[in-house]
C-alpha cells in the first residue's frame, strides 16, 4: 500500500522554487520514489561535500509537508552542524533556506519543554521539525540523564516516546555514516524510533551501508561539471554560462537498490545500475496535462 504517492510534478515545482542544483533535484526524486511505501525503509544519498545536502533536506521536508507529513526529525552528529541546521531553518537567519511554502515549527533541545511547544506537538495541522544532535537522543545510563527521555508535563510523556508514537515520523540523518550499525548507541538512538522512513545524507557512506545507497554524485563529477564554483551559495544552481564540450556535460548517477539480493558491480567508483532496472524519474519527461 502506498503511503505517499510519488509526485514528479511536485518535485519539479519544489526544485524550481528552491533553486536546487540538478543533482539535488534528482536525489529528491530518488528519495521520494524510494520512500513512497512508508514501510520503515532506510535509504542513503551519497553527495559530494559542497553540493548542498541542506538544500536537499529542505526540499525533502517541503515535499513531505505538501503530502501531509507533520513530524520530521533532523539528526546531526555534533554541535557545529546542529547549530548550523537550526540557522538553516530559522526565518531571518543569514543561513535560512528560502523557497518553502510550509513553515515548520522548529523544535530543539532548548525549547521543546515549553508549554507553547507542548501544545503544538498535539496539533495535527502543524508541521513539526525536530532538530537534535544524536548525543541528545541516546539512551541514558546510570550516570547520565537525557531530557528528551524524561517525562514532560506539557507533552504527556517523554519527547522520545512522543516521536516513537508518531505515525508519520520521517528521520533525516545528516552525516549518515556516523550512525552506522557498528556505532551501537548512535544507531539505536535513531532506529529505535521506528520511523516511516530513514533518509541518510553523507559524502562518505559506510561500507556496510552501500546496499542502501540510492543516489551518488561524486566530488569528481561535481568538479568536472563546475558545480562548486567559488562565490556561489551552497546548494543553488550555477547560472554562470560556460562553454562545455558534450563530453563534459553534467552527469549524475542513480543507484537503484533492488529488493531482491542481486549482485552489484563497481564502475569508476559508483555502483552500476542493473540492466533490468527502470526508474520513473529517468523516463522521458511527459508534458503536464492542461486542466480542462
Amino acid at each position: 500500500m502506498t503511503w505517499i504517492e510519488y509526485d514528479e510534478y511536485l518535485i519539479d515545482e519544489i526544485a524550481t522554487a528552491m533553486d536546487l542544483r540538478k543533482p539535488n533535484a534528482i536525489a529528491l526524486g530518488a528519495i521520494a520514489e524510494s520512500i513512497e511505501d512508508g514501510d520503515g525503509g532506510e535509504v542513503v544519498c551519497d553527495l559530494a561535500t559542497g553540493v548542498g545536502k541542506t538544500y536537499l533536506a529542505a526540499g525533502l521536508i517541503e515535499y513531505l509537508a505538501r503530502n501531509g507529513v507533520r513530524t520530521v526529525l533532523f539528526v546531526t552528529p555534533g554541535t557545529t552542524i546542529y547549530e548550523k541546521t537550526i540557522a538553516n531553518f530559522t526565518p531571518g537567519s543569514a543561513k535560512f533556506v528560502k523557497g518553502g511554502t510550509v513553515e515548520p515549527l522548529l523544535i530543539t533541545a532548548d525549547n521543546f519543554a515549553r508549554g507553547q511547544v507542548g501544545d503544538a506537538l498535539h496539533d495535527a495541522a502543524q508541521l513539526k521539525l525536530f532538530v537534535f544532535n544524536v548525543q541528545q537522543l541516546i539512551k541514558p545510563t546510570a550516570n547520565t540523564s537525557r531530557k528528551v527521555r524524561a517525562d514532560d508535563e506539557f507533552i504527556g510523556d517523554s519527547l522520545y516516546d512522543h516521536l516513537r508514537a508518531a505515525e508519520d515520523l520521517v528521520i533525516i540523518a545528516d552525516e549518515h555514516h556516523v550512525y552506522r550499525s557498528s556505532a551501537t548507541a548512535f544507531s539505536a538512538a535513531i532506529r529505535d524510533l521506528s520511523p516511516r522512513a530513514l533518509v541518510g545524507l553523507t559524502a562518505t557512506p559506510d561500507s556496510a551501508d552501500l546496499d542502501k545507497v540510492i543516489y551518488r554524485y561524486s566530488l569528481a563529477e561535481a568538479d568536472s561539471c563546475c558545480r562548486l564554483s567559488a562565490g556561489r551559495p551552497e546548494g543553488h544552481r550555477d547560472t554562470t554560462r560556460r562553454r562545455r564540450s558534450p563530453s563534459r556535460a553534467p552527469r549524475a548517477r542513480l543507484v537503484r537498490v533492488c529488493r531482491s539480493a542481486r549482485p552489484r558491480t563497481r564502475d569508476s567508483g559508483s555502483l552500476r545500475r542493473l540492466p533490468d532496472d527502470r526508474r520513473r524519474w529517468s523516463r522521458r519527461r511527459q508534458t503536464r496535462p492542461t486542466p480542462s
